[in-house]
């Protein structure tokens, strides 16, 4: 049965699953080449994840490294985030893509969506990175680039919009709620990762919008 991914984050990596701040040993991940990702940064995208039943495309940098892809994915499974939430990458199109970084990376993303949104039947999507994005992409699509700042990484405020662009009519408490009732019930998964069980769908106090942009 073909894969169905109604909601989709293209996620970046440095800025948004690591940060500039001092690191807790604790949430510090040190991984091969230099690179690293956080656990309390991953834990947060988790539990986005499953709130909203998304599927992650890698947008990041790291995806022109095969073995950062590999540790990205692990460290992800090993803190409750599966394989199969991710559905691949988007491709490297170059500098004829956009004059800036931001623009070639949206370029991108709408290449993407433009290949695989009918197959994936993708209705929804964000974008979480610490470029700003929504500066070079065309004004109807501002709203889905979700900025996260280098020094924090992902916080609750992005976890907030990221609900709010995916329909989910929620106050921050409200936000908050959801994600400690994650915590406390958890994920449960086969041994072959597939899901079992896990939180209920937010809808929160109104239904989601669907988005169709003609590209």
């Amino acid at each position: 049965m073909p894969i169905r991914a109604p909601r989709v984050i293209f996620l970046d990596v440095d800025g948004v699953l690591n940060s500039a701040a001092e690191r807790s040993a604790v949430d510090y991940i040190g991984l091969t080449g230099g690179l690293w990702l956080e656990r309390g940064l991953i834990e947060r995208l988790r539990d986005l994840v499953h709130l909203q039943q998304a599927f992650l495309v890698i947008s990041s940098s790291w995806r022109r490294d095969r073995s950062a892809v590999e540790d990205l994915k692990r460290v992800c499974a090993d803190v409750g985030l599966p394989r199969w939430r991710f559905l691949g990458q988007t491709c490297e199109l170059g500098r004829t893509a956009g004059p800036t970084a931001a623009a070639r990376r949206g370029t991108e993303i709408r290449r993407w969506l433009s290949a695989f949104r009918a197959e994936f039947g993708v209705q929804q999507w964000i974008t979480l990175d610490d470029m700003d994005l929504a500066s070079a992409a065309p004004e109807h699509l501002r709203k889905h680039h979700i900025r996260t700042h280098p020094y924090y990484g992902l916080q609750p405020a992005e976890v907030q919009k990221a609900l709010q662009v995916f329909g989910c009519g929620c106050t921050e408490k409200t936000i908050l709620a959801m994600l400690s009732d994650v915590h406390s019930k958890g994920i449960v998964l086969d041994i072959d990762g597939t899901l079992i069980d896990s939180t209920p769908f937010c809808d929160g106090s109104s239904p989601a919008t669907y988005v169709h942009e003609d590209w």
